[in-house]
Formats: C-alpha cells, sequence, structure tokens
C-alpha cells in the first residue's frame, strides 16, 4: 500500500484502527505555512485556534489548522486579495476605535469632574446655612438701626423688617458680598465643628453611587485594552484622575458647575453670591482632591476586576461553544481558553 495514498474506509472498524497510524505518519509530513492570528473555534469542541499553526496537507496539499485539543482539521480556503479597500476599511475601523476610547475616556473625566464637585457642594451646606444664619442676623440689626434714623422705615413693624432681612439670604440661599469678605471663613468653620461638624458628612452618599461608577468605567477600560498586561492598565485611572483635577483648576470648566464660586451677581443694587459658592473654598481644598483620589481608587479596582469578572459573565451566559470568539479574554493574561468540555472520538482516531 502506498503510504502516501488517503486511508480507505472499511466497514471493518479494527482495519479502520491499523490505517489510522499510516494517515498519522503521512500528515507528519505537513508543511508549515503560517500562523492563525485571527479567532476561529474548532468545529468539534470549540476551542480558540487563534496562534495555531496553518499547515499544507502533504496529501492533498490543501490548508488546514488542527486543534490541539482533539486532533480535529478545520480547512482554509485561500481567497483573493481584497485590494486596496481592504487597508482603507482598516484604517476607517482604527480610527473609530481610538475616536471611541478617546470620547469614552473624556466622559470618565467628566464624571470624575462633576461627582467630585457634587461632593463638595454636599459637604459645604452645613457651613452654607451657617453663613446664612448669620448674614439674616446682621441684616436685622442693620435695619433696626437704619429705623432709628430714617423716617421711612419708622412706620415699618418688626414682621415687615424680618421679612427685609430674610427675603435675600434665606429666600434664595445669598450673601452679601461685601458683608462676606469681611468674615473669617476659618474661624467661622471652627466654631460649626470644623470637619467633624461642619461638614454635612450627606456627601458620603455621591462617593456611593460615584464608586459604583468608577467600578463599571475601569470595567470597560480593562476589557476595551486588552492588550495592556499587568499594572500598565492602572495609568488609565491615574491619568483620568491628573486630568479632573487640572479640570477643576480651570475657571472655564468650573463655570460648567451651577455652584461656581467665580459667578457673582448683583442683586438690590449690590454684589451678592450663593452661600455654598462662598463657603465651599474652605472645603473644597481637602474635600475635592479627596474625592477625586477615592474616583481613581474605585475606578482602579473595576480595572483590577474587570477581565476575571468578564470571563465569569462568559461562562454564565453563553453556551460553550460560543466562547471561543472571546477567547482574547483568556489568552490576553496568558490564561487558557475555556472547552466545549470531553470530546469523544470514534475508534481509531488518533489525537495528536
Amino acid at each position: 500500500m502506498d503510504p502516501n495514498a488517503p486511508p480507505l474506509l472499511v466497514k471493518d472498524i479494527s482495519e479502520n484502527a491499523r490505517l489510522a497510524p499510516i494517515h498519522a505518519a503521512a500528515s507528519v509530513s505537513d508543511r508549515a505555512v503560517s500562523v492563525l492570528w485571527g479567532d476561529r473555534s474548532c468545529a468539534s469542541c470549540g476551542f480558540n485556534l487563534v496562534g495555531q499553526r496553518i499547515v499544507r496537507e502533504g496529501v492533498y496539499g490543501m490548508l488546514l489548522v488542527r486543534c490541539p485539543e482533539c486532533n480535529t482539521a478545520a480547512s482554509l480556503q485561500e481567497y483573493p486579495l481584497l485590494g486596496r479597500w481592504a487597508a482603507r476599511w482598516g484604517a476607517v475601523l482604527a480610527a473609530g476605535w481610538l475616536l471611541g476610547l478617546l470620547m469614552w475616556g473624556v466622559l470618565n473625566v467628566w464624571a470624575c469632574f462633576q461627582l467630585s464637585h457634587s461632593a463638595v457642594v454636599e459637604a459645604s451646606s452645613t457651613l452654607a446655612r451657617e453663613a446664612v444664619v448669620r448674614q439674616v442676623a446682621h441684616s436685622k440689626i442693620e435695619l433696626e438701626e437704619i429705623k432709628k434714623t430714617d423716617p421711612e422705615f419708622k412706620s415699618r413693624t418688626a414682621m415687615s423688617l424680618n421679612f427685609m432681612a430674610t427675603q435675600v439670604a434665606e429666600a434664595y440661599g445669598t450673601l452679601d458680598l461685601s458683608w462676606w469678605n469681611a468674615q473669617d471663613a476659618d474661624a467661622m468653620f471652627q466654631e460649626v465643628g470644623g470637619w467633624r461638624r461642619g461638614v454635612n458628612w450627606g456627601a458620603a452618599a455621591v462617593w456611593v453611587y460615584g464608586s459604583v461608577l468608577g467600578v463599571g468605567f475601569g470595567m470597560v477600560w480593562a476589557v476595551a485594552l486588552a492588550h495592556v498586561r499587568g499594572w500598565k492598565l492602572m495609568a488609565v485611572p491615574l491619568v483620568i484622575a491628573v486630568f479632573a483635577v487640572v479640570m477643576s483648576l480651570l475657571p472655564e470648566a468650573r463655570s460648567l458647575f451651577y455652584f461656581d464660586p467665580f459667578a457673582q451677581y448683583n442683586r438690590g443694587g449690590g454684589p451678592w453670591i450663593v452661600a455654598i459658592a462662598a463657603v465651599r473654598a474652605t472645603i473644597e481644598p481637602i474635600m475635592l482632591p479627596a474625592s477625586v483620589v477615592f474616583c481613581g481608587l474605585c475606578m482602579g479596582v473595576g480595572v483590577w476586576i474587570g477581565r476575571p469578572v468578564a470571563r465569569l459573565a462568559v461562562r454564565a451566559l453563553l453556551a460553550p461553544r460560543m466562547r471561543g470568539t472571546l477567547a482574547f479574554l483568556w489568552l490576553c493574561d496568558g490564561k487558557e481558553p475555556p472547552t466545549a468540555g470531553p470530546v469523544y472520538r470514534a475508534p481509531g482516531v488518533l489525537r495528536r
């Protein structure tokens, strides 16, 4: 029998088993021509064949890839080149991918900036209420002094004077800027109770849902940057946190936020400022960096657990034969992709 001839199929199983070594010997002469770089699932066991050798079979000259798990041959077809449009579409897809990552990064920076400033505003509410109370008390004293000397005010009742003193400060939460500039904000903060009682720690609620967003953002980065491994991924939350801090230092960027300390306006002939915008300068130097760092840490946790959680989700939600297309989640960390389970072979079929 010609050893290079293809094996004959006979009805006797023992004869098939005898011919199998001959076929295996013929396949040894297969010549490797390339390596499979794309994802391709084995038709028998679902194993991802990426990285396997593409060989030209010695008997028929066919291009094929053999599955290292079950030895099933996956034939490959040779197609003509796509011409110039292949490179053009590849460039368009690459540019779209980079643009998507850039927009996702901008969204992460904006979310970190917004959450950090929301925490500062919420934490400043206690001190802002104290400033409004003192502003109202000061306005009442001024109106009482004016009533003694101004004939127009002598006829006004105490209720009317109280309304005049409180209508701006309490109704709108604003402060007379000339009065506020004469106050010692740090001393007022210490009188209220400092960092223990002078801060509204209900701002921790902002950190709670901020942590959920941060972890989610980090998980997306871990999967999107599958080619980056190890501690290099931690550069992503670090860069986002730095950009959020830089954005907070720009008056143009801070003007996007409602309670901006640079925003002043005129009412009743004099300059006024929102109470929270006035007092936040006392709390912001510590609260804002702490909030940004917290967002960065949560994003770092998401980056660290992103791929393991993605692999767990793939195992839980996808059938075994559908997992091969997502094998990069394992290969990017040097892990073995999942298989479809035990493969049952007919008698005489060898496994290489």
